[in-house]
């Protein structure tokens, strides 16, 4: 099970007065693929580099086994709301077919391409362009195992830098609601892009840009 999908579930069955405390305020540094994301008041922020021990103890996992999962699954980011509901960053490579490196740059045929391309390969069976850049991906309802609830996927994905950067929500026992997608456009909008990554040191180094919302203006 990814690990996203076993948080979601074990979220919908532990007592989520856990996540009270967060640290709200401040801004989680993540150069390394070129963003910064600052929590919403309340919300639990785990990644690759910082993993509150509350959660970890909470959701009855390691540090180890939480970072080798991210990892494989290339999440790089896991929010945790006071009231259990998760969002997490993916970042993956973008699609060969498609020549741009950021979404305001694609052609009409490349956004079509975006859409159906990673609609296959998530298994999602809707997907439709928002007028912010980003794409809304919705998956069929699905079922982890004979007698398990069923679970549904939605995420908000757009090309950045050269790869697709998408925010993720599992949905453990129930039908998505606009609330689901207003929890992963919210966190979209709290992402920061700094125009981008951090460099190897032997690498020749981009020249950042001023950082700005996420949210790109339509085209």
């Amino acid at each position: 099970m990814k690990l996203r999908r076993w948080i979601a579930t074990a979220l919908s069955l532990l007592c989520l007065a856990a996540f009270g405390t967060a640290i709200a305020g401040e801004t989680v540094l993540l150069d390394d693929i070129g963003v910064r994301y600052a929590p919403a008041e309340g919300e639990t922020v785990l990644t690759r580099a910082d993993m509150p021990e509350q959660a970890l103890t909470a959701l009855g996992l390691n540090a180890q086994t939480v970072s080798a999962a991210m990892e494989r699954d290339q999440v790089y980011l896991i929010g945790i709301q006071p009231d259990g509901s998760q969002v997490s960053l993916r970042v993956s490579p973008k699609p060969n077919e498609i020549q741009a490196n950021n979404a305001c740059q694609m052609s009409a045929s490349e956004k079509d391409a975006f859409l159906t391309l990673l609609a296959r390969e998530g298994g999602y069976g809707s997907a439709t362009w928002q007028t912010d850049g980003y794409a809304l991906f919705a998956s069929s309802v699905q079922t982890l195992a004979e007698g398990e609830p069923h679970y549904t996927d939605v995420s908000l994905a757009t090309l950045y830098l050269g790869q697709v950067y998408a925010f993720h929500r599992e949905i453990i026992g129930r039908e998505p609601t606009q609330a689901d997608t207003d929890l992963l456009t919210a966190a979209v909008n709290r992402m920061l892009r700094l125009g981008a990554s951090t460099q190897p040191a032997d690498a020749t180094t981009l020249t950042a840009t001023k950082n700005k919302p996420v949210i790109e203006q339509p085209t």
